[in-house]
């Protein structure tokens, strides 16, 4: 798990391009279900559907839950939390940093 939100598993192919230019035959390779052509089939399908159903109300937004639901929704709020996570240490270091030196600067030391 820790692999997948380092994307260590990048890593051989980051190497490759150290040396030389990539070809798609060094890319990793996608399961089927996250391939273009099946995420547009199922999405078309969903869509379908959602047309058929709610002709003068569709909506992409319920057709694409339909079709990707809750996976792709706790990956969303995984991405969101991390995001937040991050900034939040970011913003916090930033602060700190702004304090250290407006303390330097009011002391009369130069630099940090």
């Amino acid at each position: 798990m820790w692999e997948l939100l380092t994307f260590k598993f990048v890593n051989p192919v980051m190497d490759i391009g150290i040396t030389r230019q990539l070809d798609f035959t060094d890319l990793l390779e996608l399961p089927t279900e996250l391939r273009a052509t099946s995420c547009y089939d199922k999405l078309m399908s969903s869509w379908t559907v959602e047309y058929q159903n709610h002709r003068d109300n569709s909506s992409l937004l319920r057709a694409m839950s339909y079709s990707y639901g809750w996976t792709y929704l706790r990956l969303g709020l995984l991405k969101v939390s991390f995001s937040f996570l991050f900034f939040s240490f970011l913003f916090f270091e930033v602060v700190e940093l702004s304090k250290r030196m407006l303390l330097n600067v009011n002391s009369g030391i130069h630099g940090i």
